[in-house]
């Protein structure tokens, strides 16, 4: 049986009623028209209209007004006392592409703006918009977007399925975390939460988390990478920005996700989170080790405008006589650019990096007694002329 909801809506007009996405647990029914957008909670106990946007105390009617997935919408507002008009197309707070001279038939309601897939999963939601002036290309014609992200977010490539993960000798903690994951679109920001349960009730790290940000940006977007030192310590993603994770205590299994934050075209596009992946941390105690690993001193963990052919150093170790040195190309370190003995401190690149690339690094100690590898360091070449 059904039971009409007899409370009328705020505002009136052609109105657009649909169940969200997760209306099994949630219970919500959303209705939308030109005034704006409003929920009826079937569990809220409730017996009201909820405002989600809009109103009759908006100010101006919306013209065009359609709805998707994850209760998002497009819409377009006229000029009025308050504010400026709106003649671009808008994924929830998004404003990418149209020229700020369309047309979309003035301050009267129009259906020029048509929704077309995001009906099924992995579709984009496109949106096309037709300008009203005359025929006069550019002028006049008809403008598409796409959003990419409405449905899926990253894909998580490591660690995945359990993966283990050693423990820091030093603490008997979490060693070295390199979280990584396939990039979606033009994506450059994210947030990456890791929980001790499946369901992420109990998060314990939650990097670039936030309305506003900041967003974590890999040093390298096309292969976005997220490095968590041993036994826990300061991020630094590529523009300087700073998190600081606590240690993840060793024996146990943790799960993690990613999700887009922010696009390279300046919209404020979010992608729904990434399928949950899960690693396991070694079991193990502190021990004495002959010393620890060394620590990265130059270039600048982190840094962005790196000369073509550094020079790096780290910290000494008493009565260590020969270092191994390592650069690649990854965070796995699989990729190695150079691989060196050296009897100092310090080694001077005798290659020429490629510009605007970003490189991992790392040192231990071999002579007299072999000994474990200090934290990763990561930089990125300038990006040259």
């Amino acid at each position: 049986t059904f039971t009409p909801i007899e409370k009328q809506l705020p505002t009136r007009d052609n109105t657009l009623v649909v169940a969200s996405s997760g209306y099994r647990s949630d219970g919500n029914i959303l209705a939308i028209n030109s005034g704006g957008m409003y929920c009826w909670g079937i569990f809220s106990g409730k017996d009201e209209w909820q405002t989600w946007w809009g109103g009759p105390s908006w100010p101006s009617s919306i013209t065009t007004l359609q709805i998707s997935r994850n209760y998002g919408f497009y819409f377009s507002t006229p000029a009025t006392l308050w504010s400026s008009a709106t003649p671009y197309v808008r994924w929830s707070a998004a404003m990418a592409g149209l020229d700020a001279n369309i047309n979309f038939g003035g301050s009267a309601p129009t259906k020029r703006l048509t929704l077309c897939g995001g009906m099924a999963v992995n579709e984009p939601v496109t949106t096309w918009v037709i300008d009203q002036r005359p025929y006069n290309p550019p002028q006049g014609g008809i403008w598409r977007y796409i959003d990419t992200l409405a449905w899926v977010g990253p894909t998580p490539t490591a660690p995945i399925t359990l993966a283990l993960i050693d423990y820091e000798p030093v603490s008997g903690q979490a060693g070295q975390i390199n979280l990584t994951w396939k990039s979606r679109s033009l994506s450059i920001g994210y947030e990456i939460q890791i929980a001790v349960d499946k369901d992420f009730a109990a998060v314990i790290v939650d990097i670039g988390g936030g309305w506003a940000g900041p967003f974590y940006c890999p040093p390298a977007p096309e292969s976005p990478a997220l490095v968590i030192p041993p036994g826990g310590g300061t991020v630094i993603d590529g523009k300087g920005n700073t998190w600081t994770v606590s240690p993840l205590p060793s024996g146990r299994t943790y799960y993690w996700r990613v999700k887009v934050q922010d696009v390279a075209t300046g919209d404020a596009i979010k992608s729904p989170w990434s399928w949950t992946e899960s690693f396991t941390v070694e079991l193990g105690l502190p021990v004495r080790a002959p010393y620890p690993g060394p620590i990265p001193l130059s270039p600048i963990n982190g840094a962005i405008e790196v000369l073509p052919q550094p020079a790096f150093c780290w910290s000494t170790i008493p009565g260590v006589t020969e270092y191994e040195f390592i650069l690649s190309r990854d965070a796995a370190m699989t990729d190695v650019v150079i691989k060196a003995i050296v009897p100092t401190s310090a080694y001077a690149c005798e290659k020429k990096l490629e510009w605007g690339k970003t490189y991992f690094w790392r040192v231990r100690p071999i002579t007299p007694v072999p000994g474990g590898w200090g934290a990763i360091g990561i930089f990125t070449v300038a990006a040259g002329s």
